[in-house]
């Protein structure tokens, strides 16, 4: 019997090795050029949400026909809803049990979530054979993890932020309008409260007057309106919307002579020319009835009863 020399046992063993070695990945090497995962799943879901794996595959070459044969796959926590499939145009077309695939096709496995927890796809294989149900390859695809919460969870934090936020929104809004209410409050404690009502719209009058003098403010016979209007609602208890300027006319006859009832006709007539007229206030006019309505509020503080000079009579 003639002994082998040992150089070629050990020649034979690392050429053996590495031919198994090659066996193994060579079926993993051309399977990964069959499949492209398009969408894997990843992150969190709530409890019955849809989860979907989307995989494109591609037929390996072959000289006769194949098919793909009915998806093995094992997962847990998780509901198979069905398989889709995409080819070109047409979009989720039902795929049940064998069916022809073509070439560059996609295929979408859709699940639901159970409960929370852990969910998984533990195994997924695919695997194409002929006609006749003869084996020609097998791949399998990458499983997945997920985790699953539920969907009264995910609710209840979404409340929790919304509130959160109305909160914080509410806060702000009560600090900004007390701090405006307390600047307001400490304007209005500036003023005397001895002034008269004739005083207090004499002063609102002189801050109009700046914003006339300065840049011809086109809403200033609109405040100029309102001032003259707030002034006779408080003087004679008068609302404009019961019997307006003729109701108005009838209180001032009471209150006031026939010249100065005429005066006040006059002065509204003219701010309704300047409020309707529709063309760009002219600030020498505007000013011109600003004086007028100065004047007579003025002259009105100088009668007004509750002034110490008005207590005076002469002998």
């Amino acid at each position: 019997m003639t002994n082998t020399p040992r150089y070629l046992k050990w020649s034979l063993g690392v050429f053996l090795f590495f031919f198994i070695l090659f066996l193994s990945f060579a079926p993993f090497a051309i399977a990964s050029q069959t499949y492209e995962i398009i969408e894997k799943p990843k992150g969190s879901y709530k409890t019955g949400e849809t989860i979907y794996y989307r995989i494109k595959i591609s037929p390996p070459n072959s000289n006769g026909e194949i098919r793909l044969r009915e998806p093995k796959l094992e997962f847990e926590n998780l509901t198979l809803i069905g398989i889709g499939r995409e080819t070109g145009a047409q979009a989720d077309a039902t795929v049940s049990g064998a069916s022809q695939i073509n070439a560059g096709e996609i295929l979408t496995f859709k699940f639901a979530a159970e409960k929370p927890g852990k969910a998984s796809i533990k195994w997924l294989e695919l695997a194409w054979q002929q006609p006749d149900g003869t084996p020609v390859e097998s791949f399998e695809v990458p499983p997945f993890s997920v985790k699953i919460v539920s969907a009264r969870q995910s609710l209840v934090l979404i409340i929790s932020i919304i509130s959160s936020a109305i909160l914080l929104i509410g806060g702000l809004f009560i600090f900004f309008f007390i701090k405006n209410k307390k600047s307001k409050l400490e304007t209005e404690q500036s003023i005397p409260d001895v002034c008269s009502l004739e005083t207090k719209k004499l002063q609102e009058l002189k801050l109009l007057e700046q914003s006339i003098a300065t840049s011809g403010s086109t809403d200033s016979p609109q405040k100029l309106h309102y001032i003259l209007i707030e002034y006779l609602k408080e003087k004679f208890d008068w609302q404009p919307g019961r019997g307006g300027y003729n109701a108005l006319e009838k209180i001032a006859l009471t209150k006031w002579s026939k010249k100065d009832t005429q005066e006040l006709k006059n002065l509204f007539q003219l701010l309704d020319e300047q409020r309707f007229s529709g063309t760009e206030v002219d600030r020498k006019k505007i000013m011109d009835i600003y004086k007028r309505v100065y004047l007579f509020i003025e002259q009105r503080k100088t009668i007004a009863p509750t002034e110490p000079e008005a207590l005076w009579k002469p002998v």
